[in-house]
């Protein structure tokens, strides 16, 4: 939900306009776009060739887990 309103970029009227300007200054700070980056380049890495994820049979059962 917040990914998609930061990048709409307007304020939605849930939130405060004090709340909204921390966001912004979060969005905006360069520890936040590197750490986006950095999550971005991670999702799209290809890792031994298995693929962009390497988490993706879902749950596993306790009794599977047990074995």
């Amino acid at each position: 939900m917040f990914t998609c309103i930061r990048r709409i970029g307007e304020r939605p009227l849930w939130i405060d306009e004090d709340v909204w300007a921390e966001l912004s200054s979060a969005w905006g700070s360069p520890e936040f776009i590197a750490m986006r980056e950095q999550k971005r380049e991670n999702r799209a890495s290809d890792v031994g060739g298995l693929g962009s994820s390497l988490h993706t049979e879902g749950s596993v059962p306790h009794t599977e887990q047990r074995r």
